[in-house]
C-alpha cells in the first residue's frame, strides 16, 4: 500500500520559470527565490535541497502557509499560494518586498530618530495584529523585519516558527538565542505564547532606542508573568509617559493663554462661526478619533483616493496613508471619480482601514466609490467592492448620533464580504436596506463581532447562493433578524449564526422551497439556543439542506418536520449532541434516501421517543448512527409493516428501547 501523501493544497499555477533567481539562503532549512508571476515580482520560499523530500519539513512549510494565508495587514508580508516549482519542489508564493532588513540598517547606523519612531509604531501594529488573531510569531528579530525601499514602512517576514492554538501538531519551540525568551531557551513546558513574543519585541525596541528603559524592563522580565501581557499595555505605558508635562510649563502656559483667551475670546468665536466643521461629514466618509492615535488606509486599487482634514481642501494619495489624529480630530475620505474600486481584481486584494485607537466611522460609504454622485447612488457594480474595508479593527465604533450609511439596494457578488469581521468594538449594525442580493454579498460581514447584540433588519425576499453565509458567526447576537424569504438558494443561510453563544431563540423560517445546504450548520454551536422555530414547512428536501442545523445546542423542542420527500444527507446530524432534546419530531416520509437520517440524533442523550412512518429502511446508510448514544431506554414507534417489526432490521435502535406498532395504538 502506498504511503499517505502530504496535504499540499491548493496548488497554484507555476510562475515563469526563466525568471527565477535565488536571493537569500538562511542558516536553517529554507531559501528564498524571486520570480515573475503575471507580470509582478513574487518571492518563493522553498526547502533547501537536503530537506525537499523530508515529510517533516514539508509539513512545516505547509503549516507556515496555512497560518499566514489569511493575514491582511500592511505591516506583514502577504502569502498568496502554496505552489510547486520544477527543481525547487513545494514553495510558498509570497509578496516580494524591496528593501533592507532592520538588522542591516542598525549595523549601518542608517536610521534617523524619526524613522526609528515610525518603525516602532508600525512594528507594534503588526505584532498586535498577529496576537489579536491568536498567532505567535516565535522568531521576532531585526533580520525578520524588512524596511521597504523608501525606508519608512515595516514588513514582518519569516513565519517558519509561528504557531497558533488551532494547530495540534508541529508544536516544537525555537528561536534565535539572543532574542528568544528564557522559557523558550530552557524548553519549559507551556512556553511559547504571546508573552514570549513580547520579550523579543522588547529586545528589538531597545536596539531602536525609542522606548524608555522602564517600559522595556517589563517587556524583558525573566519570568513570563512579570511581563506586559499585550502590545496594547506597552502602548498605554508609552502614552502615559508621553502625556506627562512639567508643572513649570503648565503654569507658564496658563499665565500666557488665559489672558489671551479673555481678551480675544469674541474674535475666536467670530472666526469659528465663519468656518464651521460640525456635521461636515457630507464631504465623504468620516473617521473621528475618540482618543489620540493613528489611522491608516491601505489602497490596493490602481486609482488614487482623496482625503481632507476639514472636508474642504482635498489631497490625493496613491497607496498607503498613515495619519496621527488627536481626540475629536476628523479625517475625510472619498474616491477620486466615478468608477473607483476598492479591490485589486487581478490579485484578490482589498483596501483596508486600520486604527491604533478607538475611532468613530460615519458618513456615506458610497463616497469612497464616487466623489460627486454618492448622495444618490444606490446600486453597486461588480467593480464596486467594500470587502474587508474595516475588517480586524477592534477600535472601530459607530457614532451614537451620526450614522454610517450603506444605502445600496442592489448589491453585487461579495460586495460587503468580511466588511466588519472581528470588529469587536461595535455594538450595533448599520441599516441594510438592500432587496436585491448576489452571491456572498453578506458573507462573514459581522463574523467575530463579539459585542454585536442586535442584528439589522434583512428585508430581502429574493436571495442568492451563499448570500448570508457566516454573516453573524461567532458574534454576540442576542436577537436574530426576521428572515422572510420563501425560497432559499444553495447555502444561503449556511453557518449564518454558527457559534453565536448568546442567541437564545431562532427566527421564524417560513421558506417552502429549499436548495442544497441552504440551512446547513445554521445554528450549530449556539450554546444557549433553547428554542427553535415551530415548524420548518418545506415538504421537499435537497442534499444536506438541514445537515448539522441545530448540532451542539441545548434545544429542548424540535420544530415540526413535515417533509415527505427526502434527499441525500438532508437531516444528517441535524440534532447531534443536543443533550436537552427529549422528544424527536414525527418523521412522516414513507420513502427514505441514502444517508437521509445519518447521525440525526447522535449523542442526544435525553432523547427517549421517536415516531417514524417509513417502512423500508434499505436505502444505503439511511439510519447510520442516527440514535447512537441516545437515552438508554426509550420508545420507537413505526408502522406494523416496518422492517423493525418484521424482524428484517434492528439497525440503529438502542438495545434498551421498546419498538411499538403505530397501527395498534
Amino acid at each position: 500500500m502506498d504511503p499517505i501523501s502530504g496535504f499540499f493544497s491548493p496548488i497554484a499555477d507555476s510562475p515563469v520559470k526563466d525568471s527565477l533567481e535565488c536571493i537569500y539562503r538562511s542558516g536553517g532549512w529554507c531559501e528564498i527565490w524571486r520570480g515573475v508571476h503575471d507580470g509582478q515580482y513574487r518571492a518563493y520560499k522553498c526547502l533547501k535541497e537536503p530537506y525537499r523530500n523530508d515529510f517533516l519539513y514539508q509539513e512545516l512549510l505547509r503549516k507556515e502557509f496555512e497560518i499566514c494565508r489569511d493575514l491582511r495587514h500592511p505591516g506583514i508580508r502577504r502569502c498568496y499560494a502554496l505552489t510547486e516549482l520544477e527543481g525547487l519542489g513545494y514553495c510558498i508564493e509570497m509578496e516580494y518586498v524591496e528593501g533592507d532588513n532592520l538588522s542591516s540598517l542598525l549595523e549601518k547606523g542608517a536610521l534617523t530618530t524619526e524613522s526609528a519612531h515610525t518603525i516602532t509604531g508600525e512594528l507594534l501594529d503588526a505584532v498586535e495584529y498577529l496576537h489579536r488573531h491568536q498567532i505567535v510569531h516565535g522568531d521576532l528579530k531585526p533580520s525578520n523585519i524588512m524596511i521597504t525601499g523608501d525606508g519608512s514602512h515595516v514588513k514582518l517576514i519569516d513565519f517558519g516558527l509561528a504557531d497558533t492554538d488551532s494547530w495540534a501538531i508541529l508544536k516544537m519551540k525555537g528561536g534565535t538565542p539572543i532574542y528568544a525568551a528564557p522559557e523558550l531557551r530552557h524548553r519549559q513546558e507551556g512556553a511559547g505564547g504571546q508573552v514570549s513574543d513580547i520579550y523579543s519585541l522588547g529586545i528589538i525596541l531597545g536596539k531602536l532606542g525609542t522606548v524608555p528603559h522602564r517600559i522595556l524592563r517589563h517587556c524583558c522580565a525573566p519570568r513570563p508573568e512579570q511581563r506586559w501581557k499585550s502590545v496594547e499595555q506597552i502602548r498605554q505605558a508609552m502614552e502615559k509617559r508621553s502625556n506627562k508635562i512639567p508643572w513649570a510649563i503648565v503654569a507658564a502656559s496658563i499665565l500666557v493663554i488665559v489672558p489671551l483667551l479673555w481678551w480675544h475670546g469674541p474674535v475666536i468665536t467670530f472666526v469659528s462661526s465663519l468656518f464651521p466643521v460640525k456635521n461636515a461629514h457630507w464631504g465623504g466618509l468620516c473617521i473621528e478619533a475618540i482618543e489620540d492615535g493613528k489611522i491608516s488606509f491601505h489602497n490596493v486599487s490602481r486609482v488614487p483616493f482623496e482625503y481632507s482634514m476639514d472636508a474642504r481642501h482635498w489631497k490625493r494619495e496613491d497607496t498607503l496613508l498613515t495619519l496621527k489624529l488627536r481626540s475629536r480630530e476628523c479625517v475625510y475620505f472619498r474616491g477620486q471619480a466615478t468608477g473607483y474600486s476598492l479591490r485589486d481584481m487581478e490579485n484578490s486584494r482589498y483596501s483596508n482601514f486600520s486604527f491604533s485607537a478607538p475611532c468613530y466611522v460615519y458618513g456615506n460609504i458610497m463616497s469612497l466609490l464616487d466623489s460627486t454622485g454618492f448622495k444618490s447612488a444606490v446600486t453597486l457594480t461588480r467593480s464596486h467592492n467594500f470587502a474587508r474595508i474595516f475588517a480586524d479593527n477592534p477600535n472601530l465604533r459607530f457614532h451614537p448620533k451620526k450614522k454610517l450609511l450603506l444605502p445600496a439596494t442592489g448589491l453585487t457578488v461579495g460586495c460587503y464580504r468580511w466588511m466588519f469581521q472581528n470588529c469587536t468594538g461595535i455594538t450595533e449594525a448599520p441599516v441594510l436596506p438592500a432587496t436585491e442580493l448576489k452571491g456572498y454579498c453578506y458573507q462573514s460581514m459581522f463574523e467575530g463581532c463579539t459585542n454585536l447584540e442586535k442584528a439589522p433588519e434583512l428585508p430581502a425576499t429574493r436571495l442568492s447562493d451563499f448570500c448570508y453565509f457566516r454573516m453573524f458567526r461567532q458574534s454576540g447576537l442576542r436577537e436574530p433578524p426576521e428572515l422572510p424569504a420563501m425560497s432559499i438558494p444553495e447555502s444561503a443561510y449556511q453557518k449564518m449564526f454558527q457559534d453565536c453563544t448568546s442567541l437564545t431563540a431562532a427566527p421564524v423560517l417560513p421558506a417552502t422551497e429549499l436548495d442544497k445546504e441552504c440551512y446547513r450548520c445554521m445554528f450549530e454551536g449556539c450554546s444557549n439556543l433553547t428554542r427553535g422555530p415551530e415548524i420548518l414547512p418545506a415538504t421537499r428536501l435537497e442534499t444536506l439542506c438541514y445537515s448539522l442545523m441545530f448540532s451542539r445546542t441545548p434545544i429542548q423542542k424540535s420544530p415540526a418536520l413535515p417533509a415527505t420527500r427526502m434527499a441525500d444527507k438532508c437531516y444528517a446530524y441535524m440534532f447531534a449532541y443536543c443533550p436537552a432534546l427529549e422528544e424527536a419530531p414525527v418523521l412522516p416520509a414513507d420513502t427514505l434516501a441514502m444517508r437521509c437520517y445519518m447521525g440525526m440524533f447522535q449523542s442526544a442523550s435525553s432523547l427517549s421517543r421517536i415516531e417514524v412512518h417509513a417502512t423500508d429502511f434499505s436505502a444505503p446508510d439511511c439510519t447510520t448512527n442516527w440514535l447512537l448514544d441516545a437515552a438508554q431506554h426509550g420508545t420507537f414507534i413505526c408502522p406494523g409493516s416496518s422492517h423493525y417489526l418484521t424482524g428484517r432490521s434492528i439497525h440503529g435502535i438502542p438495545k434498551g428501547w421498546e419498538v411499538q406498532d403505530m397501527d395498534k395504538k
